[in-house]
């Protein structure tokens, strides 16, 4: 909406959930969107300037979804620099002492947003640093019976092996079902020439993320 004004964000948002291999997850995708609606409100927030409640937020979109931890990171380093540098109406800060109360504000913010998340990690699993993505509770044959499975192994792979199924798997791959992505390449040539580089380089980095590791 920032970037690219209400019309064509819009537009594109509708042709997006309309057309491509989103619709293969409409059985079950509601976790799913949650999670990413609460980091992009979360990213709308701080683009616009109201960064405490959208690093709340973000917190929350973790807990919602563990894969937004790493887009998270991302989101924090970049409004921490950005703080280091000027403030988000491109005003210096007259004193370091303020750069500083503010960063230290914003991770108070963040990490207290962490506490539900924490706090349900220890009741489920006896640790504030064990996810579900580590343990899950499953049904067991005998009646009553609850098995721990842990299936981390299921989300390790080559990065070579992850990329090539990502672009090119026939049924879930980027490129047999949303070809229209590779026109978003044409599009870095364009970056330098916008008003908002830094923003859309955040993005540019969230895809990436998003590519390698989830």
């Amino acid at each position: 909406l920032i970037i690219l004004g209400s019309g064509p964000a819009g537009y594109t948002a509708a042709v997006y959930a309309a057309t491509t291999l989103f619709l293969n997850y409409t059985y079950n995708y509601s976790p799913d969107i949650f999670a990413a609606n609460l980091f992009l409100g979360a990213l709308y927030l701080i683009f616009v300037n109201r960064i405490y409640l959208g690093v709340g937020l973000l917190g929350l979109s973790i807990f919602a979804k563990i894969s937004n931890l790493l887009p998270a990171a991302a989101v924090l380093g970049y409004l921490i620099w950005t703080l280091i540098k000027t403030d988000l109406r491109g005003c210096e800060y007259p004193r370091s002492e303020n750069r500083s109360i503010r960063i230290m504000l914003l991770l108070i913010v963040f990490l207290g947003s962490l506490i539900p998340f924490a706090y349900t990690n220890y009741y489920l699993f006896g640790s504030p640093f064990t996810t579900g993505y580590q343990k899950t509770a499953i049904a067991g044959k005998a009646p009553g019976e609850i098995v721990v499975s842990n299936h981390v192994d299921k989300f390790n792979q080559s990065l070579f092996k992850g990329s090539v199924q990502l672009l090119f798997h026939p049924k879930k791959g980027i490129v047999p079902t949303n070809p229209v992505l590779v026109l978003a390449f044409f599009g870095l040539f364009l970056i330098k020439k916008h008003p908002h580089v830094s923003k859309l380089l955040l993005l540019l980095s969230i895809g990436l993320i998003q590519f390698c590791f989830f």
